[in-house]
């Protein structure tokens, strides 16, 4: 992909979005890698859906 940024998709779901810490730290890493690059993020199932 000459002159385009690939994208990054990010499937999140399970405890780690149970946790207010665990959903704390995961948006830390989200805000550093959007910055890096184009990013998606799905929720991945669980009880929610």
């Amino acid at each position: 992909m000459t002159g385009a940024a690939r994208g990054v998709v990010l499937k999140l779901g399970g405890e780690l979005l149970e946790d207010a810490d665990g959903r704390r730290d995961i948006a830390t890493a989200i805000r550093r890698l959007a910055s890096r690059a184009p990013l998606v993020v799905v929720h991945g199932g669980g009880r929610e859906v």
